[in-house]
């Protein structure tokens, strides 16, 4: 028969001992004491040893730089098979990579009379 199991692990006082440790452990950490100057110490030397956050808005778009979007959706299996097979097609007469993406946004630039890609 198995006794029951240790639970002290659990209790209040024990967690707020393990939540002292852990943050111990992040504050005081080695390789952050080494980012740190000399002259740094405390709350300053933390803020200025970590990097600024990444800006969550997507930046403008340069000349050289394309925005694109991801586009889930279905299709029918004929349809399907039809695209593949004109992507090998593609790719065995210009003896280059064709993805079904690029065909796929061509025939819509087509058809919603956009300007062709350049390439």
């Amino acid at each position: 028969m198995r006794a029951k199991p240790d639970t002290t692990a659990f209790s209040p006082e024990e967690q707020r001992k393990k939540e002292e440790a852990e943050r111990r452990f992040i504050e005081g950490g080695a390789a952050d004491a080494a980012e740190r100057s000399p002259g740094q110490t405390g709350e300053a030397g933390a803020a200025a040893a970590t990097p600024p956050e990444a800006d969550p808005l997507p930046q403008q778009a340069t000349s050289t730089q394309v925005v694109t979007v991801q586009k889930l959706f279905r299709m029918r299996k004929d349809t399907s098979e039809a695209l593949k097979q004109l992507a090998l097609d593609l790719q065995k007469s210009t003896g280059r990579r064709v993805t079904e993406t690029e065909i796929v946004e061509e025939l819509v630039r087509t058809r919603c009379r956009l300007p062709p890609i350049s390439k």
